[in-house]
């Protein structure tokens, strides 16, 4: 069978529909014109400022990740406005999101069918406007994990960089992946701690936990007043159920996967959302969790059709790649 590699051209033919799925559910102008407060006001003045400054003026004037306002910079300079740079950024996540699903599901059918799923979702469209700093990030994220899947290391020193100074809860995300080889297989371990950190979610008894030991870090930190503001304490803290479902799903969906596994890749990335789950309903005492919990959610379309691939079809799509190599490439993050 040919490598995902390979098939280049129907990779592409698959890609530009769901493309021109994607532009069609955005309205960056109209959101943009409308927008009265939150981060996308302070977005568009500083992108109108862009074309003003000199590079590294800019870069010193902006009070913004490095990464993501040299971006601003030379997309202002090259005639886009703020919504055109919204669109095409949501474009590039959008075709990185399908890759990394094809890579990991072994199917450019699959791969189009998770990345329609990506858009389908109600985060989808907040990662282009008052969360585009997180989904500027997410393209290198993704990167970041394909890298690791292939055992390049320093291709994903480099993709975790510019993930980092795009937005610096990157450094979660990128971190708990390497760290996701660490935790045990074993199901039982896992679906233990997933159902007692699942009934404090519920009962809501992690929300106060969380709260009284974070909230002091927060204040060492310089933190305290900025989460403790009638903006930030007016956001809904603690259960959610519309987070409990997906989570739900999620994890029974990644704990199959990890036990239908067929590559490194498809245990890691049950681990990792299993992870980062348990680390939101952590940190549900927070305002703003949900930024946390984004990213597990955001990555439940490429799970369930990695899944659906493994149950009907486990030898079908695969590349025959020598799973040997890929323990090596692993164990090199591991120190072995």
């Amino acid at each position: 069978m040919r490598s995902i590699r390979q098939l280049w051209f129907p990779t592409l033919v698959f890609l530009a529909p769901v493309l021109f799925f994607a532009a069609s559910r955005t309205d960056y102008a109209n959101y943009v014109s409308y927008a009265l407060e939150g981060d996308i006001v302070a977005y568009s003045r500083d992108f109108a400022y862009a074309t003003r400054a000199t590079f590294l003026v800019y870069m010193t004037a902006v009070a913004h990740e490095p990464v993501f306002i040299a971006m601003h910079w030379i997309y202002a300079n090259l005639g886009f406005s703020i919504s055109d740079s919204m669109l095409a950024n949501s474009m590039v996540m959008v075709s990185v999101y399908y890759l990394y699903s094809v890579r990991q599901s072994d199917s450019v059918v699959l791969g189009a069918i998770s990345t329609v799923g990506l858009i389908m979702l109600p985060w989808f469209e907040q990662l282009g406007q008052n969360t585009l700093r997180q989904g500027f990030s997410l393209i290198f994220i993704l990167a970041f994990f394909l890298a690791i899947n292939d055992g390049k290391k320093y291709r994903a020193i480099f993709f975790a960089a510019l993930a980092i100074g795009s937005h610096y809860s990157a450094i979660l995300f990128v971190a708990i992946y390497v760290l996701a080889d660490f935790v045990p297989r074993s199901g039982k371990f896992i679906v233990g701690v997933v159902s007692l950190i699942f009934a404090g979610y519920i009962t809501n008894s992690i929300s106060g936990i969380s709260n009284i030991i974070i909230g002091p870090i927060l204040a060492q930190v310089g933190l305290y007043t900025q989460y403790s503001s009638d903006v930030f304490m007016s956001y809904r803290v603690g259960f959610k159920a519309l987070f409990f479902a997906y989570s739900l799903v999620q994890c029974v969906a990644s704990v199959l996967l990890i036990k239908r596994a067929a590559k490194k890749s498809d245990e890691r990335l049950g681990k990792y959302c299993i992870l980062m789950t348990v680390i939101y309903m952590l940190a549900s005492g927070l305002p703003y969790y949900n930024r946390v919990a984004m990213m597990p959610m955001l990555l439940l379309p490429v799970v369930l059709v990695t899944l659906y691939a493994r149950i009907t079809a486990p030898r079908r799509f695969f590349r025959r790649t020598d799973p040997s190599t890929e323990t090596r490439s692993s164990s090199r993050w591991q120190g072995a």
